[in-house]
């Protein structure tokens, strides 16, 4: 058989030079090829593959990620402002009652007449200085009585029937 190494010896020798090839023939290579060398190449495809694969997941899955927390930010975003402008509104309203409850309290207390307000089942809500005066109750002691109270027994058929009207 041929041999598996070509060589062409080099020598240097005073005003002449040998070189010396050395390499190994198509037949050496075809006969001497590695299984393992195989394997590691595939081996490292896959694994290259595989990397690859789980990155491009992982970048997705990221971004979807992202994306529904942008959106949740923003739908929280919404809420957290229609509150705040609810919270204003709501702020505004009492402002504007306690405003009216005040002016409402100083003309009923500054008034010569008596101002009596009654729920719609006859039970004193409110009693003014003056009613103090006229029916000689203070305040404390007829809040939450019945109207019928200061109505005298020959009034009080009439007083009921009217209360009973306002009812329906």
């Amino acid at each position: 058989g041929e041999p598996d190494l070509i060589s062409r010896p080099s020598l240097n020798r005073p005003g002449s030079a040998l070189t010396l090839h050395a390499a190994r023939d198509s037949q050496y290579l075809v006969a001497h090829r590695s299984f393992n060398a195989w394997v590691v190449l595939i081996g490292g495809l896959l694994l290259d593959s595989l990397l690859g694969t789980f990155l491009l997941i992982l970048t997705g899955r990221t971004a979807r990620i992202e994306s529904l927390v942008s959106e949740r930010t923003r739908q929280l975003t919404q809420t957290t402002d229609a509150l705040e402008q609810e919270l204003h509104d709501r702020e505004f309203a009492e402002h504007a009652l306690r405003a009216s409850e005040n002016q409402f309290r100083s003309v009923t207390e500054s008034a010569n007449d008596a101002i009596i307000i009654a729920d719609p089942d006859g039970r004193i809500l409110r009693w003014n200085q003056a009613a103090e005066r006229y029916f000689g109750y203070r305040e404390e002691e007829a809040l939450g009585q019945h109207v019928s109270m200061l109505i005298p027994d020959r009034q009080r058929a009439a007083q009921e029937a009217g209360l009973a009207r306002l009812r329906e």
